[in-house]
C-alpha cells in the first residue's frame, strides 16, 4: 500500500509533466539525483521461449517507480554486447518484481536460437520525482536462453501420501508461467485396503515450480485416487507442455504409492471458548467441493465433564459431529464450537458440549465424505479443553463519528477520547471475561459487533440502543449485531436502527436544548470553549497536550470519553441480557432496566442517569453495575 506522501509526489510529478507518462521533467536548478543502494535478485538464469528475465529488488520503498531498466554487458556466445532494455515491474510486499520479455530480449540482443550471456546485469529504477534512483550491479551473471526443456523428477520408487497431500521432490527443466506448463503424469491400478474392487488410473497432476526450477510441488488431488486408503502400482512420467516449444517426456518411473488414512496430530490451541476459532492440525484433510461431492467432519466420541463435576455421555449413537469451517490445507482444519441452543418452555438454554466449561475425554476422528464414499481416519485419543465463554466486542467506530466530532470541536483529540473510552470498557466490565477491541477480530467467529457514529438515524434523539432482538438473558447470542438496521427489531415495533450516536449528547446543553429535560450546566462548561455551536473555538493539534487550554482539553476529553464509553457499557450490558432479573430464567419479564434509580448503576434507564454521573463530574457517584447485575456477569463471563 502506498504512503500518504508517496501519492502527493505522485500526482505533483504528474502536475509538473505534460501527461504523467514515460519521461518526467526535472525542473531546473533541482537537486542532483540521490542514488539508492537496492538489492538485486537474479530470480533464473535460465529464460525459456515464451518466458521472461526476472529479477526480484529490495530496498527500493523510498521511491516511486516511473522507469526500470535492465543493462547487459558482456558477451553472448563470445560476441559482445551492451544494451539497456526497458523493463516491467511491479510493486510487491517485498519490494518490485523486474522483468524482460522473451521477444524483447531476443530482438534488442539479436539472439536467434538458443544462447548464453555472461557478464554483468544491472537493473536501474527511476523515481516519479525525479529525486532517487535504484541501482544494482551483478558483476557476473549467466543467463542461458533456451527454446525448450526436459523435465526430470527426482521421486521415490515408494511413496506414502495421504488425502489432496502436497508434496516437494528435486526436480530439473520445470516450466514457469508463460513458458507453458509442468505435468505428471500417473498410469496404473490403485487397489483399496478394504477389499472393495481396483480401479485403474489415469490422470495428470499439475507440477508447480517451488523457489526454483529444481523444486516440484506435486498436488496429489483427491480426484486422483479417491479418499479410501490403498496402494497404487504403476508409473510416473513429467511432461512439459511449451507455450511455444512443443511437448517434452522425461523419463518413465516406476512407483508404489501408499494412500494413507488422515490422522489429527493435536489442536492449537487446546482449549478454545465457544465462538473461537480452533485448529486441528493434521494430514489428509479436505476441504467441501460441490462440485466433487466431497466435504469432512470431525466426530467426538467419548464423554464431557463440566467443571462443576458434572458428565455428559457423547459416545456411541450421542457422539457429536462438527463440521470444519474452513479447511486452508490438508494439513489444517478450523473448527469453531458453536453455541448450541434448546428451546425449553419458551427459554432458550446452552446445551451440548458449549453449555459449561469442561474437559471432553475420548476420541476425535476425522471422516471424508466424496460422493457415496464415507472414511473413517485414525482417531485421535486425548482431550478437548472448552474454556469459559469469552465475549469479545468489536467496537466499531463509522465515519461519521469523527464528523461529530467536529461538531464538539474536538477532532484533533480523537485518539485520546477513544483511548479514554477503552479505559472506561475496561473498568466498568473489570472482573468479567469480556474484551473490547477496535479491531475486527480474526480468531472468533462469534463476537458481538457495537457501531459508534454521529446522528441517530432513527431520528428520535437517542442516546444508544442495542437493536439486537428480544432479551438475551444468558448470553446465548454470543455475536449480536448493535448497530445497522435489524428488521426483526422493526417487526416487533421497536426502532430499527442501533449503536451509540454522540450528536444526541447536545440535549444536554440547556443553550443549544432549552426544552431538554436532562440538561446541565455542566455540560456547557465543560464543552464550551471548544464547541463551535456555544461560541468555542475547535481544540488544535499544536495546543494538545502543551498549550495554554490543556486543563479544559483534559477534562473534556476525560467528560467525551466517559460519556460514549458509558453508553457503550449500556448498550453491551443489554446485548449480554441486562438488566436481569431471577424470573428471566424462566421467561422474558421484557424489563430492560433497574425498576428504580439506584445511584450510579449502569443499568438505569436514561432519565435515572444525569449528566454529572455519566461524566463522572465532580461528587457523582461512579457508574457500577448492581449487586444484581454483577452476579449475573459473573454466572454468564466468569474469567478462567
Amino acid at each position: 500500500m502506498r504512503s500518504g506522501w508517496r501519492w502527493c509526489v505522485l500526482v505533483l510529478a504528474c502536475l509538473a509533466s505534460s501527461g504523467c507518462g514515460d519521461e518526467v521533467p526535472v525542473p531546473p536548478g533541482a537537486p542532483a539525483e540521490q542514488i539508492l543502494d537496492i538489492q538485486l535478485t537474479l530470480v533464473d538464469e535460465t529464460i525459456v521461449l515464451g518466458g521472461s528475465l526476472l529479477c526480484k529488488v529490495e530496498g527500493a520503498g523510498a521511491i516511486v517507480p516511473a522507469a526500470a531498466r535492465v543493462v547487459l554487458n558482456g558477451a553472448i556466445d563470445g560476441r559482445p554486447v551492451e544494451a539497456s532494455i526497458g523493463a516491467d515491474f511491479v510493486e510487491t510486499s517485498q519490494g518490485l518484481d523486474v522483468s524482460v520479455g522473451w521477444d524483447k530480449l531476443v530482438n534488442i540482443l539479436a539472439i536467434s536460437g538458443e544462447a548464453e550471456f555472461q557478464g554483468s546485469l544491472r537493473v536501474e529504477i527511476d523515481d516519479l520525482g525525479g529525486g532517487l534512483k535504484g541501482i544494482d550491479e551483478l558483476p557476473t551473471a549467466i543467463i542461458f536462453f533456451r527454446e525448450s526443456l526436459r523435465p526430470g523428477l527426482d521421486l521415490p520408487s515408494q511413496l506414502e501420501i495421504f488425502a489432496d497431500d502436497q508434496l516437494r521432490f528435486p526436480a530439473e527443466g520445470l516450466l514457469r508461467p508463460g513458458e507453458g506448463t509442468t505435468d505428471l503424469l500417473v498410469d496404473g491400478t490403485f487397489s483399496p485396503t478394504d477389499g472393495s474392487a481396483a480401479t485403474l488410473v489415469s490422470a495428470v497432476l499439475p507440477v508447480a515450480v517451488g523457489a526454483s526450477r529444481q523444486d516440484a510441488v506435486v498436488h496429489w488431488s483427491v480426484v486422483v485416487f479417491g479418499i479410501k486408503p490403498g496402494s497404487f502400482s504403476g508409473t510416473l512420467r513429467p511432461v512439459n507442455n511449451h507455450e511455444l516449444g512443443g511437448r517434452l517426456e522425461g523419463d518413465t518411473l516406476n512407483a508404489t504409492i501408499a494412500l494413507l488414512p488422515s490422522e489429527i496430530d493435536g489442536f492449537d490451541p487446546p482449549a478454545a471458548s465457544r465462538g473461537q476459532i480452533m485448529r486441528a492440525l493434521g494430514r489428509g484433510f479436505i476441504s467441501a467441493d460441490a462440485n466433487l461431492g466431497q466435504s469432512m467432519f470431525f466426530t467426538l466420541d467419548g464423554s464431557f465433564r463440566t467443571r462443576g463435576g458434572t458428565v455428559i455421555d457423547f459416545s456411541g449413537p450421542k457422539a457429536i459431529q462438527v463440521a470444519p469451517e474452513a479447511v486452508p490445507s490438508h494439513t489444517e482444519a478450523q473448527l469453531v464450537l458453536r453455541s448450541t441452543v434448546e428451546d425449553r418452555g419458551g427459554v432458550l438454554t446452552l446445551v451440548g458440549l458449549t453449555a459449561a466449561p469442561g474437559s471432553f475425554q475420548g476420541t476425535i476422528t476425522p471422516v471424508l465424505v466424496q460422493g457415496n464414499n464415507t472414511v473413517f481416519g485414525r482417531p485421535f485419543q486425548g482431550t478437548l479443553e472448552v474454556a469459559p465463554t469469552l465475549q469479545r466486542v468489536f467496537v466499531r467506530f463509522l465515519p461519521n463519528f469523527s464528523e461529530a466530532l467536529d461538531s464538539f470541536g474536538m477532532r484533533n483529540v480523537e485518539p485520546e477520547i477513544r483511548a479514554r473510552i477503552f479505559a472506561v470498557l475496561e473498568r466498568d466490565y473489570a472482573g468479567v471475561n469480556i474484551e473490547f477491541s477496535d479491531i475486527r477480530p480474526d480468531d472468533f467467529v462469534e463476537y458481538t459487533i457495537i457501531e459508534v457514529g454521529g446522528p441517530d438515524p432513527n431520528g428520535a434523539g437517542l442516546f444508544g440502543l442495542d437493536n439486537s432482538a428480544g432479551k438475551d438473558t444468558g448470553n446465548i447470542r454470543l455475536n449480536d449485531i448493535v448497530g445497522s438496521q435489524n428488521a426483526e427489531s422493526g417487526d416487533l415495533g421497536f426502532y430499527v436502527f442501533g449503536g451509540v450516536f454522540i450528536e444526541s449528547f447536545r440535549t444536554f446543553s440547556p443553550s443549544l436544548d432549552p426544552g431538554s429535560t436532562i440538561a446541565s450546566g455542566n455540560f456547557d462548561q465543560i464543552f464550551r470553549p471548544f464547541m463551535p455551536a456555544l461560541g468555542g473555538i475547535p481544540i488544535d493539534a499544536a495546543e494538545w497536550p502543551d498549550g495554554p487550554r490543556v486543563a479544559d482539553i483534559e477534562l473534556a476529553i476525560f467528560s467525551m470519553g466517559n460519556l460514549i464509553g458509558g453508553t457503550i457499557t449500556h448498550e453491551i450490558g443489554h446485548s449480554l441480557g441486562m438488566s436481569f432479573f431471577q424470573e428471566d430464567l424462566f421467561t422474558d419479564s421484557m424489563r430492560f432496566h433497574n425498576d428504580f434509580d439506584e445511584e450510579g448503576s449502569i443499568m438505569d434507564a436514561g432519565q435515572n442517569r444525569p449528566f454529572e454521573e455519566r461524566v463522572e463530574f465532580g461528587d457523582a457517584p461512579k457508574p457500577h453495575f448492581n449487586e444484581r447485575n454483577s452476579a449475573y456477569l459473573q454466572m454468564i463471563l466468569p474469567l478462567p
